[in-house]
């Protein structure tokens, strides 16, 4: 578990931390596009549901008996699809690298 993390560790270690910001900005990025895609496949491909009912269940929950209760997504719901974030953190990694000049301050 947690390898992501692990990994964006690493990428900092070796970046140092002013690179470090601008590769972590583009693996936001490019892990905002990757869940675009995902989500968009699921919806289209999968005729997957979204998660609106689910969290209704959860507010009612809450508004019911005054405890939190998370539920997890069915197989069927797009936010039940992964999204293999290590592609992201290589995508930003290497930008980061392959542009070093990026007028950093300091």
């Amino acid at each position: 578990g947690a390898g992501d993390v692990k990994l964006m560790a690493a990428v900092g270690a070796l970046l140092g931390p002013k690179q470090f910001l601008w590769a972590l900005l583009l693996v936001i990025m490019a892990g905002g596009v990757l869940a675009i895609i995902y989500i968009g496949k699921a919806y289209h491909v999968r005729g997957a549901t979204g998660p609106f009912k689910r969290y209704a269940r959860m507010i009612r929950f809450i508004w019911v008996t005054g405890r939190l209760q998370y539920l997890p997504p069915p197989p069927t719901e797009a936010m039940a699809e992964r999204i293999p974030l290590a592609v992201a953190i290589a995508f930003g990694t290497t930008a980061a690298l392959l542009w070093p000049d990026w007028n950093l301050p300091g």
